[in-house]
């Protein structure tokens, strides 16, 4: 009986003391106290989206994963088959790689234009591009290579590949040059083999300044390693260079670089060295989409 009655008396109290207590007087919840602590109490106040949302983070995390574990090679193929409907695109041929490309400009015959007679035949200039590359897709079956010029078309031949070449599109360096894609046919080389290529174009009337010139070489393919080599007359030296590279695809926006003459120094400018007649920049991994532009006065 005495148990029955201390019980009664139990729950009578809980009851009484549950209807007193106001609710202001209840302890607000604590904030959080860092970013994990905040992001679950917002994943706890989504209610039934909860699930949905943690579920799209997963998949976004893993997809940036194998994003990040794809090669630019493939990064570019991936994006030009979005674009495009073809991993192959008009000007860059993204299915081959680059592991060095060493263009020269020979200058040693170059004659400023006459005043009279036969201005074509004047301002000539031999530029040679000496290429290593991997073909790295079936479907890569030319090598192309861009080529601008404001004088008469180039002259193109190979002593490597045969040599097509058909009308660019998009300018190169101005709107009063002539661009030409030149493509290598690669189409019987191995996969994932390095292959020597090569391309020679002549040009006339192109380079006429007689007091400051520049070269540009656009890269449109992942390159390891670029070289960019002017040979000039004896009589006729450049000096005061300057460096500087651009998006390809509009041509402006130049931004200055700054290589140095210490080959041992990290700079993504690269470096430059001076040799009695012979100029050269070394550039390491320049960006895809870009031109490198060098320019000197005479």
């Amino acid at each position: 009986m005495v148990n029955k009655e201390k019980s009664s008396v139990i729950k009578r109290a809980a009851s009484s003391t549950s209807k007193n207590v106001d609710p202001a007087n209840l302890p607000a919840d604590r904030p959080p106290e860092n970013l994990f602590q905040l992001g679950l109490r917002i994943l706890d106040r989504l209610g039934r989206f909860r699930q949905i949302l943690i579920a799209v983070l997963l998949i976004c995390g893993a997809l940036a994963f194998v994003w990040s574990q794809i090669p630019e090679q493939g990064k570019l193929n991936i994006i030009n088959r979005i674009l495009y409907g073809s991993p192959i695109v008009a000007g860059f041929y993204p299915s081959v790689e680059i592991e060095v490309s060493k263009v020269t400009h020979d200058f040693t015959e170059w004659m400023p234009k006459p005043p009279v007679g036969d201005v074509s035949q004047c301002c000539k200039v031999t530029s040679d591009e000496e290429l290593s590359v991997r073909r790295l897709w079936d479907d890569a079956i030319y090598l192309a290579r861009r080529i601008g010029t404001s004088g008469r078309k180039p002259d193109f031949t190979s002593s490597t590949h045969h040599v097509s070449y058909q009308e660019a599109k998009g300018r190169i360096g101005g709107t009063q040059m002539s661009h030409y894609e030149v493509l290598l046919d690669i189409s019987k080389e191995p996969l994932n083999v390095p292959f020597k290529g090569h391309l020679r174009s002549v040009r006339y009337g192109g380079f006429s300044d007689v007091n400051h010139e520049w070269a540009a070489p656009p890269i449109f393919q992942p390159t390891r390693l670029l070289i960019i080599e002017l040979q000039f007359r004896s009589d006729k030296v450049g000096r005061n260079f300057n460096f500087g590279s651009s998006p390809e695809i509009d041509g402006g926006n130049r931004m200055p670089l700054y290589p140095t003459l210490d080959k041992s120094l990290n700079s993504d400018a690269g470096y430059y060295e001076i040799s009695g007649n012979t100029f050269r920049w070394t550039i390491k991994y320049p960006r895809v989409g870009y031109s490198y532009r060098v320019d000197w006065d005479w």
